[in-house]
């Protein structure tokens, strides 16, 4: 079967996020499939961009690379680069339709390129496919305080329209997002939930990194009886690092550290407000935060309080890596699905709460050695069970098959 998967912000291990696209064309590719992945040029989420524009194959996986713009966070450049994808896209879609794909599966994480993936679909006579990640426009208007009358938000409630009109199947990326389709009309025999997962493959036991500096912080604060707590990831006003910032704030008087390791946009805001508790470490390599992971005491993961917006679910990288790595999890969310309390695999406490997540970090803190090899082993069981991508390639390809 000839899939074509359009997202504009595909990529891969070497250049970083998003990896999903990758690992389900590579799993597909063993299945004897043949994936096609469109994306752009520049994305703000590699740390590598590709270096030309027309197809190229990575680790056996055909890409084509489709010129766009560069920009900064979330305004009208960004804006203009998704328009730039989609413009290419269908003028491109007679070529692309020629190649005579199977499933063409739209995508990105905005819902326009559903335009362009229903044009292709149409003239190949291939089945369309729409595959949710956020709810737009809902995830804009929560996070980004956009109005739901903003041109730009009518624009994306129509292509939201659109993709649950037009397309035979609705994957979605959330656990719970059927009631939502449902109201579009969506059947249950034509959804699925696949989550975001890890590859085992990829996921080798890396052995300590010798001379590396975070670790040899981790150990200087480990020999004064310091509890290191971290976070590992993007620094973006989704992950609710202020409120780790503001728990932290209430326990100084404490043995107890805070590593925030990546880099984002808000990174510098919560720098002039973090205590001495409170310690940034520039971005590393996926397999220097598997090293890191598995030497701290636990893993911190948090949302802003967003019920209309997270009552449909998460499915966080971070979160499944974290697991992975055996970390005991101190969670600060309020969502759909709560994975750190069914597999009971650390604290999950209330979204904007720093007195109950620092009440949490105390009590995690007095838990003896044991109780957090238990947490740990059960989040690396559950993950290893329910997210290799392996198990869910086939779930996806099978139910673009049925």
């Amino acid at each position: 079967m000839k899939i074509l998967l359009i997202n504009h912000y595909a990529g891969n291990p070497t250049m970083g996020m998003e990896f999903r696209p990758y690992y389900l064309a590579r799993e597909w590719i063993k299945l004897g499939h043949k994936p096609l992945i469109i994306a752009g040029t520049y994305s703000h989420v590699r740390k590598i961009q590709p270096k030309g524009i027309g197809q190229q194959q990575i680790d056996d996986i055909d890409y084509l690379w489709l010129k766009t713009n560069k920009y900064k966070g979330n305004g009208l450049m960004r804006f203009i680069s998704m328009i730039i994808f989609m413009l290419q896209l269908i003028v491109r879609s007679p070529i692309l339709a020629m190649q005579k794909p199977d499933v063409v599966i739209a995508s990105s994480t905005y819902p326009l390129d559903i335009f362009p993936a229903f044009l292709i679909a149409k003239l190949a006579g291939a089945r369309l496919v729409f595959e949710i990640h956020d709810l737009w426009p809902l995830s804009p208007i929560e996070l980004g305080g956009v109005s739901e009358w903003h041109p730009f938000i009518l624009v994306m409630r129509f292509a939201e329209w659109f993709a649950y009109k037009m397309s035979e199947k609705i994957v979605s990326i959330l656990p719970c997002t059927f009631s939502h389709v449902a109201l579009e009309g969506v059947k249950r025999e034509n959804f699925l939930h696949v989550p975001n997962g890890i590859c085992l493959d990829d996921k080798k036991e890396v052995s300590d990194i010798k001379n590396h500096p975070t670790l040899s912080l981790i150990k200087d604060l480990k020999s004064k009886n310091n509890t290191v707590i971290a976070y590992t990831g993007a620094i973006g006003v989704s992950n609710a690092l202020d409120n780790l910032v503001q728990a932290a704030q209430l326990i100084t008087h404490l043995p107890v550290t805070f590593l925030i390791v990546g880099d984002g946009p808000e990174r510098e805001k919560l720098k002039k407000f973090s205590p001495s508790n409170v310690i940034f470490i520039d971005k590393v390599n996926k397999d220097e935060v598997s090293v890191i992971l598995k030497h701290v005491d636990f893993a911190y993961i948090g949302l802003h309080k967003l019920p209309s917006l997270y009552k449909f679910g998460t499915s966080q990288n971070k979160l499944y890596d974290y697991m992975f790595a055996g970390t005991p999890i101190i969670s600060a969310m309020e969502a759909g699905q709560d994975l750190v309390a069914e597999v009971k695999c650390g604290f999950s406490v209330a979204a904007e709460n720093p007195e109950a997540l620092a009440k949490a970090i105390e009590e995690a803190m007095h838990l003896p050695k044991k109780k957090r090899k238990e947490m740990g082993q059960r989040a690396r069981e559950y993950v290893i069970a329910n997210h290799d991508y392996k198990i869910l390639a086939k779930r996806f390809v099978d139910f673009l098959q049925n």
